[in-house]
């Protein structure tokens, strides 16, 4: 008698609701952290803006720090992709180029969509590190 095929789990569509949700999460931080600064917002306001329960936002980051690295890392990168900086496609494109002109012009547009990405989340971290010094 032949054997009965197994079949496989797929979880993808459990893992992208998970990422979604991170996601969700690390966009009402960094909007209540840029509106607020850090001191003054809890995980607990993060949970109640993202509309997620409190447990699962400790579940996916563990503590209000590590949820603002990842939304360090959110507005750096200008995703949630687990992608170094530097081994970005535009980065490495620019890294290859020959031209030192258009090197230049392509770092500027680098730099330029790093800094309207992120400058309002760099001003909530000057605010973390005044009351945080391992966030600083």
């Amino acid at each position: 008698m032949a054997e009965p095929v197994k079949r496989r789990y797929d979880n993808s569509r459990r893992q992208a609701q998970v990422r979604a949700t991170r996601l969700r999460v690390i966009e009402a931080a960094g909007r209540l952290f840029t509106e607020h600064g850090y001191p003054a917002i809890t995980i607990e306001a993060i949970a109640e803006a993202a509309d997620t329960p409190l447990p699962t936002v400790y579940r996916l980051f563990g503590s209000k720090r590590a949820l603002l690295a990842a939304v360090l890392d959110t507005a750096f990168g200008g995703d949630d992709e687990p992608i170094a900086f530097a081994d970005r496609p535009a980065v490495r494109a620019a890294r290859a180029e020959t031209d030192p002109v258009k090197m230049v012009d392509a770092f500027a547009r680098i730099v330029a969509e790093f800094m309207e990405r992120s400058s309002a989340i760099l001003h909530a971290l000057t605010t973390a590190a005044q009351v945080d010094s391992d966030a600083g």
